[in-house]
Parts: C-alpha cells; structure tokens; sequence
C-alpha cells in the first residue's frame, strides 16, 4: 500500500571505547536483538559484509529495554539495534545518557552501498549529526549506515475502495498524520520500477493513478479517427 518510513541500522558504543568503525566491535560485550528477530538477522548481515570474527564478539541477544538499561549500567560496552530516528525507546535512551552525563558514539557502516548490493532489500542512508542532541551533537558527525523501509501491506482480499479511501487519507491527510507522528512526513509511495517484493494493491495503485488519463482519454484522436473511417466504409 505504501511506505511509512525507514529503520536504520544503529551501532552505539560507549564514548570512551577506542573503536570507530564496524570491525572494532570484536571483543566488546555487544547487546544484539532477540533470536527469531528480522533485527538479529540484520546484524548477522552486517557481520557477514565484515566477515566479523563472531566467536570473538561478545554478543548478548537481549530486549532493547534491556539494552537500553545494560548500556546505561555498563553491563554492555554497546548496542546493535534497527529502529528509526525517532523511536521512543532510542529517544529515551539518548536523554537518560544526557541527563546521566554518559558519553555515546555512533559507529559508521561506511560500506551500507556496498552491503546493497549483496542485499537489495537493504538500502543505505544517513544518521544526521545532531539527530538525538544538538548540544553535543549526537551523531557527531553525519554518520553513513545501512537502511531498511517499514512497508504497510495489505491482504489481497481486501476491497480496493478501502485501501483506495486508506491511501487517500495516508497521502491527502499527511500533515495532520506528521504532527502527531513526525515519521508520517516520509511517507512515499511505492517505487513499482524498482522491482517491489509484493504487488501494488489495485486500490492503492487506483489512488497513485488517478491523475493519469484513462485509456479512451489518451487515445481519443486514433480512437475517432478510426470510428470516422468506420463510418466512411460503411
């Protein structure tokens, strides 16, 4: 139907860890999501792309609420999660860290374009610097990493006047959606071209369609034109 935003994949370590980048998490006491998690999955894509020393990583499969506060209470030297930028969990995160005066680093996944083409489902994108404090900017710097969109699907069954009336309100109604949930403005429809895993719901292509002429409107000219030599012959 269409696409809500993006997830982004986030590594977060303590400030004063020397490590920088993705290979430096070997060692490190890593909280990772759940097992049977897409989350956990994504992690193993990026140790895979890396070719990571698994046996070498600590890695704990935990809740992020359980992440959040081990990370907080030291138990963990960082995180690995997939969530977008304004999630309220990581938001809380960043604000227990500011008001505890607990330094946190992004780690840069430089090579999320070249992780793409392994995986096209994966995107790449950009963690802006400031996204969760501008004071002492976190990130501190624009920070490169790996993407996935959330997609809202819906049963096939489903009549297309509904979802062509639920379209419409996501796509007519998206400022008011975006104030009481900012994410909203990234809404976008579907990129058929670009080789979607699951077909366009005919209600929702009905909507993204509608300004396109019908086919008796793009062909009126050759479509009278033969009618008139229809009626000549006849």
């Amino acid at each position: 139907v269409a696409l809500p935003f993006q997830d982004y994949f986030q590594f977060l370590v303590n400030d004063g860890l020397k490590a920088y980048d993705v290979p430096d998490i070997a060692g490190l006491r890593i909280a990772v999501p759940q097992y049977g998690t897409d989350a956990i999955r994504s992690f193993f894509a990026i140790a895979d792309h890396y070719d990571l020393p698994v046996d070498k990583i600590r890695w704990i499969p935990v809740s992020f609420a359980e992440a959040r506060r081990g990370l907080m209470a030291g138990r963990y030297d960082g995180i690995f999660t997939v969530r977008s930028l304004r999630d309220p969990g990581l938001v809380r995160l960043f604000d227990d860290a500011q008001l505890k005066r607990k330094g946190l680093r992004y780690l840069p996944v430089r090579q999320a374009a070249a992780i793409a083409l392994k995986r096209p489902f994966l995107g790449s994108g950009i963690i802006p610097q400031g996204a969760f404090n501008g004071i002492a900017a976190v990130p501190a710097f624009d920070t490169p990493t790996s993407t996935i969109d959330r997609i809202l699907v819906s049963r096939e069954s489903v009549p297309s006047g509904a979802i062509r009336e639920l379209t419409s309100i996501l796509f007519d109604h998206r400022l008011d959606i975006a104030i009481r949930f900012p994410l909203a403005a990234q809404m976008r429809q579907p990129d058929s071209d670009s080789g979607m895993t699951v077909a366009l719901h005919e209600g929702a292509a009905a909507y993204y369609n509608r300004e396109k002429p019908s086919f008796l409107e793009s062909n009126a000219e050759p479509l009278g034109l033969g009618l008139t030599l229809l009626a000549m012959l006849g």
